[in-house]
């Protein structure tokens, strides 16, 4: 799937792993206050490959897709209400996972002071 195309799940499932873990990950992510400053929401389990959320951020506003790729590294697509992927980060690493989203989704300049 590509930026502009409307995103399909179900096709998660051809060159990714299943989540096995996705209670204990979204356990573990929602401790971090910078999730919650998205205005994140929604958790679905979409399939046993693929986790949705909502964010209402300051740069993205829509669902984020995490999968995980066959490099037990997670792949993450940003996207419409309506599933028209504007955005696909790949192969993150669980200690950077926060941190990049963050960048797409709500980081401004004057966070930094």
């Amino acid at each position: 799937m590509n930026i502009g195309e409307k995103i399909d799940h179900t096709k998660f499932d051809k060159g990714h792993r299943p989540f096995e873990e996705m209670s204990e990950f979204v356990n573990i992510i929602s401790k971090n206050h910078k999730i919650w400053s998205w205005g994140t929401h929604a958790w679905t389990k979409m399939s046993k490959f693929c986790l949705r959320f909502k964010v209402t951020g300051h740069h993205h506003k829509g669902h984020v897709y995490i999968v995980v790729n066959v490099s037990d590294l997670f792949d993450v697509y940003f996207t419409t209400t309506h599933g028209k992927i504007k955005k696909i980060e790949n192969d993150i690493y669980i200690e950077d996972f926060i941190d990049r989203l963050d960048i797409v989704i709500e980081k401004i300049d004057a966070y930094n002071r």
